[in-house]
């Protein structure tokens, strides 16, 4: 059900399905499907454990009382988020003679906290989203994903999460890994690669890399689309405040931009 979640998710936005899912999950504003459904399968625990504290004679209480005599994997699970995020329900077992029920609204809620952490640690450890750590800092719903029009959207999804063929992004699989030059701009380098390769090798030498940011403000093969933009736009770009460009007061700009800018990049 997660890798479903997720293929819609991609699918919806117009990615690629081998896409990082760290920029999916971060501009979506969503959280996996099992930390969605914890407050239902901690409440469903709770009215088990209810039933058995009252010795019901009901025959779910009965088959609550086997299966956790028999540690099925449920249970466990839902003993460890129990432990877990609602610790004080220790100490309010200790207090009482009746099993202490965890909150489950307060666990969903410190589960959700704990996988923004682990969302944000793995999106400043990605080698591959520097782009995407320029413009994005908290999980949350962004607001180019209200575009009407999906293909413009999509243009800005590709961008951010690196689901794209510059350059900087094909250059880093397989072979080309180890050097430098595969990833160079082919509109600002030499189309001798074999002088291309020589160069890279020098200490020296820094190639023009096509990355997302030499895209959208350096190469100067999109001058003409850039001189089309607005000042206030233009502004943004000479002072490299990307993280506004996808704010309410510019997305549509950015969607229309990045749209022109790669099917001239692709048209070639």
């Amino acid at each position: 059900m997660e890798n479903l979640h997720l293929s819609l998710m991609k699918w919806t936005m117009g990615v690629r399905k081998n896409t990082t899912n760290i920029p999916i999950w971060g501009d979506c504003g969503r959280c996996p499907i099992g930390v969605q459904m914890i407050k239902l399968l901690i409440d469903f625990h709770n009215r088990l454990t209810q039933l058995d504290d009252a010795n019901s004679a009901q025959i779910v209480r009965h088959a609550f009382a086997e299966q956790r005599s028999m540690g099925l994997e449920w249970y466990r699970t839902t003993q460890m988020l129990y432990h877990r995020f609602d610790p004080e329900a220790l100490a309010r077992s200790q207090r009482s003679s009746k099993s202490a029920l965890p909150n489950s609204t307060l666990v969903k809620k410190r589960a959700e906290e704990w996988f923004k952490g682990e969302w944000n640690q793995a999106r400043e450890q990605s080698r591959k989203l520097i782009f995407y750590n320029a413009i994005k800092k908290e999980h949350g719903f962004e607001p180019y994903l209200h575009l009407q029009k999906h293909k413009k959207a999509k243009f800005i999804a590709w961008l951010r999460s690196s689901s794209h063929f510059l350059n900087n992004e094909t250059g880093r699989y397989g072979l080309r890994y180890e050097s430098q030059h595969h990833r160079a701009c082919n509109f600002c380098s030499t189309e001798d690669k074999e002088l291309l390769q020589l160069l890279a090798n020098l200490p020296t030498v820094n190639l023009i890399i096509e990355d997302e940011e030499h895209f959208i403000r350096d190469c100067p093969r999109y001058g003409e689309l850039r001189s089309e933009l607005s000042l206030v736009y233009r502004e943004l770009l000479t002072k490299r405040d990307y993280k506004d460009l996808f704010s309410e007061d510019h997305v549509i700009e950015t969607a229309k931009y990045i749209q022109k800018l790669s099917l001239m990049r692709y048209e070639n």
